[in-house]
């Protein structure tokens, strides 16, 4: 049975028309993990599980508990939003994401506007339900961040400043104005760093030129970021990983391939190439393949 654990976490694994796939069961319980398995299994051989939508069975209700819990809760802004949320709970509350339309939301602002409610608490409230909606679907902003920071090794302040003007898909470069040396750096893009750079500049702000956004359109604020990236992994079962590890991937992956420290060091914005040498721990299996290539050398001169 394709089962694994990430973290406490149970999920599985399977692969439908070539492609692999994996899901978390949402539980720490094996025997409920093995139940969840063999439900979708069932489903995946039935042509029903890639044609459901998430939304034809979750409520508002479900959805804007969530919002509170993993996004308001221990906020000042969580009492501030309480009765917002209330207010949105006793009018959407039991109906599924799927069923709320723009018709329905037009009946919520006349519905409210008839209690005396004023204009702007009726689009605060609904601005807190979008933001709700936007972080219950996967967060791909999030995702888009992470594999670019995987992939250009650069700084989370420096990503978070990237704008559409630093951006050339020509020549497949971003350049970086000041990094933390206070130098500029022009760094040459992997696929898939410049697979995300295409999807994000398709759309366009009129009010900032950022590339990375939020859900809503905006600059991200790194506290949000921070928040929304442990909330990401306790969803995933991982633990021990922290928001700048994935430029020190991509400083090992560099390491590991063999790619001098010099080099590494460019890539990086490294001043010092002694803050590089952490870098310098190569795995045995690359080691190896370092004595192999020597040793080719060496049969070549006798």
């Amino acid at each position: 049975m394709a089962l694994f654990k990430r973290g406490k976490v149970w999920w599985m694994s399977f692969t439908y028309n070539g492609r692999r796939y994996r899901r978390s069961c949402e539980t720490t319980d094996r025997r409920l993990a093995e139940k969840i398995y063999h439900k979708v299994m069932i489903e995946v051989i039935e042509g029903r599980y890639f044609e459901r939508l998430p939304g034809e069975t979750r409520t508002f209700r479900e959805m804007i508990e969530k919002y509170r819990e993993e996004y308001l809760s221990g906020l000042p802004a969580g009492r501030t939003c309480a009765s917002y949320i209330n207010g949105l709970i006793a009018f959407f509350g039991n109906y599924t994401l799927k069923e709320i339309t723009p018709r329905l939301i037009y009946e919520f602002k006349k519905m409210r506007r008839s209690q005396g409610v004023k204009p702007a608490t009726i689009n605060r409230q609904l601005t807190l339900a979008k933001r709700a909606f936007n972080l219950s679907v996967s967060p791909q902003w999030l995702k888009d961040f992470l594999i670019f920071a995987i992939w250009t090794g650069l700084r989370l302040g420096n990503i978070i400043g990237l704008k559409r003007r630093d951006v050339n898909l020509k020549n497949r470069t971003v350049y970086i104005e000041r990094t933390k040396n206070g130098e500029p750096l022009i760094i040459p893009l992997h696929d898939r760093a410049f697979e995300v750079l295409k999807r994000r500049l398709k759309v366009k702000y009129l009010e900032h030129d950022y590339v990375f956004t939020s859900p809503e359109g905006k600059p991200i604020e790194p506290n949000n970021l921070r928040r929304s990236f442990r909330i990401a992994l306790k969803r995933a079962g991982i633990e021990n990983l922290r928001i700048h590890d994935p430029r020190h991937t991509f400083g090992t992956r560099l390491a590991q391939a063999g790619v001098d420290l010099y080099t590494i060091a460019r890539l990086l914005g490294h001043k010092d190439i002694r803050t590089t040498q952490r870098y310098a721990h190569h795995s045995t299996q690359s080691l190896r393949r370092g004595i192999e290539v020597l040793s080719r050398e060496v049969l070549t001169q006798f």
